[in-house]
C-alpha cells in the first residue's frame, strides 16, 4: 500500500521536477499550481506544459554553456590522443 502511494505522488510531482531539473524562470509558479491545482488534471496538464515552455535561468544557460565547452574541449584532447 505504502509503495503506491509513493509511486502517486512522484508521478503528481512529475511537473516540478522537471521545472527543477530544467531550471526554470519562476518555478515557485509551477509548484505552486502543481501543489494546489495538480489534482485537478488540468491544473498538472497546465503545470507540466509551464515547466516544459519555461525559459531556463540565465544561470542555467551559462552552466550548460560551460558543460558544452568543457565537453568540446575533452573530445578534442580525445581526437588528438591525450
Amino acid at each position: 500500500m505504502e509503495n503506491w502511494l509513493l509511486v502517486l505522488a512522484a508521478v503528481y510531482m512529475i511537473p516540478s521536477g522537471i521545472a527543477a531539473l530544467r531550471g526554470v524562470d519562476r518555478i515557485g509558479g509551477v509548484v505552486v499550481v502543481n501543489v494546489f491545482l495538480g489534482w485537478t488534471f488540468l491544473g498538472w496538464i497546465g503545470a507540466l506544459v509551464w515547466a516544459c515552455a519555461g525559459r531556463p535561468t540565465i544561470e542555467r544557460i551559462e552552466q550548460r554553456q560551460k558543460v558544452r565547452a568543457e565537453l568540446a574541449r575533452v573530445d578534442e584532447e580525445r581526437r588528438r590522443g591525450r
